[in-house]
């Protein structure tokens, strides 16, 4: 996945920055490969890709605030789980082929959808009113 920080390699999405429905090409400086949460992520507007040429993009947040990378976590899940004591501890449960967890992207994955799901909320709440 080219999402600076996130760092898979199996199971990718290849992603027309300018769509195709578009009218974006299909060609390398158009494509670029995404994991299927940060893909989702895209779709849902939580960033956003440009495409600079030669194979370079160009990531940023809500804000326009370029991302070049992911803050890594450090500490055991002890202290892990004391400094974000809203995750729930089965929120760790291996259950995929043996790959080791990430903990900043599954952290990150997971703050970003409440985040989403906040804002869905709101949003709902205000057209209801």
């Amino acid at each position: 996945c080219t999402v600076p920080g996130c760092g898979r390699t199996r199971f990718l999405h290849a992603h027309h920055v300018v769509y195709f429905s578009r009218g974006g090409p299909t060609d390398l400086d158009n494509l670029t490969l995404l994991c299927g949460e940060h893909h989702r992520a895209l779709h849902d507007g939580l960033f956003t890709i440009t495409a600079d040429g030669n194979q370079i993009f160009t990531f940023a947040d809500l804000n326009g605030r370029r991302i070049d990378y992911a803050p890594l976590l450090s500490g055991d899940v002890d202290d892990l789980s004391r400094r974000y004591r809203h995750i729930d501890p089965d929120a760790v449960t291996a259950d995929w082929s043996g790959e080791p967890l990430d903990a900043s992207f599954a952290t990150d994955v997971l703050l970003r959808n409440w985040d989403l799901e906040k804002r869905r909320r709101n949003t709902d709440l205000a057209a209801a009113a």
